[in-house]
Formats: C-alpha cells, structure tokens, sequence
C-alpha cells in the first residue's frame, strides 16, 4: 500500500464540498487535492485522460452519511436528558439544523461531537483511499476532546 501525505484540510473539504459545478480530484502521486472549476475544467479533464490512472474523483459525502453519523454519535452520549433531545431532534423534518440548535446548548458536548465528526469521515476517507491501494499520512490526533 502506497502512503501519501496529503493536506488534512483541503481532504475534508473536498469531501464535504456541495458547491454546484465544483469538483475536487486526488492526484495519487502526489496527495494534492485538485479543485476544479468552470475556469480550469477543460485543461484538467485533457490532462487527466492522458494520465487516467493518476487521479481519483472525490465524490462529496451526501446527507445520507451525515446522518448516520449524527446516530451514531447519539448512541453514545451518557447523559440521558441530552441523548433524548438529540434523538428527537434527529427525527424532525430539518434534522441536521434540529441536531445543531441542541447540540450548540451544550458547548463540552459540541466539542466531543466536532471530534467524532471528524474521526468517522476520516474513517470514510481512508476506506475510500484503500481502493486505491492508498494509506492516508496524517499528523497524530490530539487527545483534548476525549470523553473522560
């Protein structure tokens, strides 16, 4: 398996991107993450059919992914009182704005909840990486929002 450093942040947001007519590639080579536009698209598309084994088009995570990581995350908050206001939020029309309005009343939760975000898309991340015969290089987490 091939490791490639690439740029923690520029991964995520390829990832998390929905803008209209913006795609994001990864060049398996380097690890650069590849924004591509209106304005460079044409260039980009010709380049990567003369090197079609070079890049890999990271397709967003849609909502679905999204909420099922908001259920996961759900099933494992230790307080009750809080653990059944998210519950109830989740199964409201608007669940992702219902979850973020309660989420936002508890400011130590919220941290706990930005982290285990992020650890599940960067698990999605690297599973998406290993098709490419692909090891995903990150610095080391840090440990400030364990649950204690």
């Amino acid at each position: 398996m091939k490791k490639l450093s690439i740029d923690q942040k520029d991964l995520f947001f390829a990832f998390e991107n929905r803008m209209p007519e913006t795609n994001h590639y990864l060049n398996l080579e380097t690890g650069e993450i590849i924004p591509v536009f209106n304005i460079n698209r044409q260039k980009f598309l010709e380049e990567q059919k003369q090197n079609p084994e070079k890049y890999a088009k990271i397709r967003p995570f849609g909502a679905k992914a999204g909420f099922q990581i908001m259920k996961e995350y759900v099933e494992t908050i230790p307080i009750p009182k809080l653990q059944k206001e998210l519950k109830e939020a989740i199964m409201k029309t608007g669940a992702f704005r219902s979850f973020r309005e309660v989420i936002d009343k508890y400011p130590a939760e919220k941290k706990l909840w930005i982290e285990f975000r992020r650890r599940a898309i960067l698990k999605k991340i690297k599973d998406w990486l290993a098709k490419f015969d692909v090891e995903l290089e990150l610095k080391a987490l840090d440990n400030k929002h364990k649950r204690r």
